[in-house]
């Protein structure tokens, strides 16, 4: 129940993340590549504490 509540959540991240990926693109690669490793951490994040 729990795990499929964390597919959930990431699949509903991973949308927000492509969205605004795709509308980065088009404004700056820098603050795109900044974007990327912010998410990355924010995805370690709630997979840490969904585990612990």
């Amino acid at each position: 129940k729990g795990f499929t509540r964390y597919l959930i959540v990431g699949e509903v991240i991973y949308e927000i993340e492509n969205s605004y990926v795709h509308y980065l693109v088009n404004q700056n690669v820098k603050l795109l590549l900044i974007t990327m490793i912010s998410f990355f951490f924010i995805k370690f994040t709630i997979i840490y504490l969904y585990i612990f």
